[in-house]
């Protein structure tokens, strides 16, 4: 599902207690992903949620150019790890 910035703040509580991945937008371009630890199964199911998660990752680095510098300002190094406080523009 794809929802806007202000759609996804409203709907917060229910994105939370949902089952689904939520792909995030601000004026048409990705700016974030929630998915719920719930989804996450074992063996097989997580498997496919891995390879999902990577196909996301590289979409979403071939259509944003200044992809390591929104997750660095967000405190993220290149593989989405936190390596401090994010800082806000």
């Amino acid at each position: 599902m794809h929802i806007g910035v202000r759609e996804f703040k409203g709907r917060l509580s229910e994105v939370v207690n949902g089952n689904r991945s939520v792909v995030v937008t601000k004026n048409g371009k990705v700016v974030g992903e929630y998915t719920p630890v719930t989804i996450i199964k074992p063996t097989a199911d997580r498997a496919k949620w891995l390879e999902d998660r990577i196909a996301f990752r590289r979409r979403w680095q071939a259509e944003t150019p200044d992809w390591a510098d929104l997750l660095s300002d967000q405190g993220m190094d290149e593989e989405g790890e936190m390596f401090g406080e994010p800082t806000f523009r």
